[in-house]
């Protein structure tokens, strides 16, 4: 059993889940909870620990997921310390980064543009909403919150390791690059934007949700040759991201079935 906080293995997972850039190097993140951990794919797990509370009255509950999987058993203060949740759920693990690609389907690809997402729990729901609305592939700009933070993590409740993603560097170029191709472009804008719901999305199409203060970047605005926009009553000026995401990403599902 690892009792001490000290325990290089302990100090390696506080490290994943604090620093970005060691997650990166690696290419490995941290899962907390057995939901999470159910959605691992058994392949991608470098190394699981449980607390000892969890190995005396929890783990007999879940022997089919356990089964073939060793583990280390963690003291319960240790292992609370180590996680990144308030309430630990007594089972934590080391996973190595996915690598999902698009499906190819016969019908045109609907794909999700994110430029500059900071909030990680927006993040982690969007990624669940594309993975319901039947979304091809998000594409992140490298401005988006690290994908593997550990809240983004726990908000994607285990999309991330199914849904289709990557991250580019130059969205404008990648977006000029797609409508060149046949994909049509997006951009959702309260400027100079038509209603989102009058434009057609059963061909191949792109749409781009912006930060949540300052909306999508002028270089990615001008990029795309067009703008829509989620009508609204009141005094309310613009709609949470992830809900944005939802709204048109689900208007787009319903066309296209």
């Amino acid at each position: 059993m690892i009792t001490s906080s000290a325990n290089a293995q302990m100090k390696y997972i506080s490290l994943l889940q604090r620093k970005a850039s060691a997650r990166e190097k690696d290419k490995s993140f941290v899962v907390e909870g057995v939901r999470l951990f159910s959605e691992v794919p058994k392949k991608l797990l470098l190394k699981t620990y449980v607390s000892e509370r969890f190995r005396k009255e929890e783990i007999g509950k879940y022997e089919a997921l356990f089964e073939g999987v060793s583990y280390e058993v963690v003291a319960d203060r240790v292992f609370d310390a180590a996680c990144d949740t308030q309430t630990p759920q007594g089972v934590l693990a080391i996973v190595r980064m996915p690598e999902v690609f698009p499906e190819k389907k016969g019908k045109a690809g609907l794909y999700l543009i994110l430029d500059g997402i900071a909030d990680p729990g927006n993040l982690g729901t969007i990624f669940r909403t594309a993975e319901a609305a039947g979304v091809s592939e998000i594409v992140m700009s490298a401005e988006t919150v690290d994908l593997y933070n550990p809240k983004v993590v726990r908000s994607t409740m285990g999309s991330i390791f199914r849904m289709p993603h990557r991250r580019c560097s130059d969205l404008a170029g990648l977006i000029k690059k797609m409508q060149d191709s046949g994909i049509r472009c997006y951009a959702t804008s309260l400027k100079q934007s038509e209603d989102y719901t009058k434009v057609s999305y059963k061909e191949a199409t792109a749409i781009v949700i912006g930060n949540e203060a300052h909306g999508v970047s002028e270089a990615v605005l001008d990029a795309c040759r067009q703008h829509i926009r989620i009508p609204m009553d009141g005094s309310i000026e613009s709609l949470n991201a992830a809900i944005a995401s939802a709204v048109v990403l689900f208007e787009a599902a319903r066309q296209r079935r």
